[in-house]
């Protein structure tokens, strides 16, 4: 498709949004069809969207892990506070039995 297409296309969707009329009824009046607007509105907005961004974070001052303060899990009432350095297999089987309760 070339860039004029491309502007005319654009151009169109941001008119017919602009409107407030519905896809059927503006594109009747400018030349398309509804599922043409439909489809070239979707293109334009996934060309809008930026990609998430996310930045690299580096946690210092723990060097050992049991020194790290306990995660707490919430379930329900019931808290459960897990020290980093928990067994696995055990905090497993009590988030089991909190969960049955």
């Amino acid at each position: 498709m070339d860039v004029r297409e491309q502007k005319r296309r654009s151009r169109l969707v941001a008119k017919w949004r602009r409107s407030g009329v519905t896809a059927r009824a503006f594109a009747a009046d400018h030349g398309c069809t509804a599922s043409q607007l439909h489809a070239w509105s979707s293109a334009q907005r996934r060309a809008e969207t930026k990609p998430a961004e996310f930045a690299e974070v580096r946690v210092r001052g723990v060097a050992d892990e049991a020194e790290r303060p306990p995660i707490e899990i919430v379930v329900g009432e019931v808290i459960v506070r897990v020290r980093a350095d928990a067994d696995l297999e055990h905090l497993a089987a009590v988030l089991g039995v909190v969960v049955r309760c």
